[in-house]
């Protein structure tokens, strides 16, 4: 539960990433006031960081880590809708669903984003 506060502290000494630290400190915050390290709600969170809390979470589902087991990503986006409004930002999750259910988990790839932005 330290690691929000730990790795905003570690990228806040840095010039060059400081503007993220608020992005990492709130990325465990649930727009319920569930969340951590602060029990901020709704709008009280950024929306960048309710973006990557969705992220995150779908990570951690969809992959494989030594103390539990991975689940589909159909699977993944029906935990998100059944956390959306309490643990997670209704609009981000219906974002988020929407663009995996048209062009799948690899339009997200930042390899795929970055050449949208920059054709070549």
């Amino acid at each position: 539960r330290a690691h929000p506060a730990v790795g905003a502290k570690i990228v806040s000494r840095i010039p060059e990433l400081a503007a993220t630290a608020p992005i990492i400190a709130d990325h465990h915050e649930h727009v319920d006031g569930s969340g951590y390290p602060d029990g901020l709600v709704g709008d009280a969170i950024p929306l960048i960081s309710r973006i990557v809390l969705v992220s995150d979470a779908t990570d951690a589902m969809t992959t494989q880590r030594s103390h539990k087991n991975v689940i589909s990503l159909q699977e993944a986006l029906q935990e998100l809708q059944r956390g959306s409004g309490s643990q997670f930002d209704k609009s981000v999750v219906d974002a988020f669903t929407t663009i995996v259910n048209r062009r799948g988990l690899q339009a997200l790839h930042w390899s795929q984003l970055k050449r949208q932005r920059h054709p070549a």
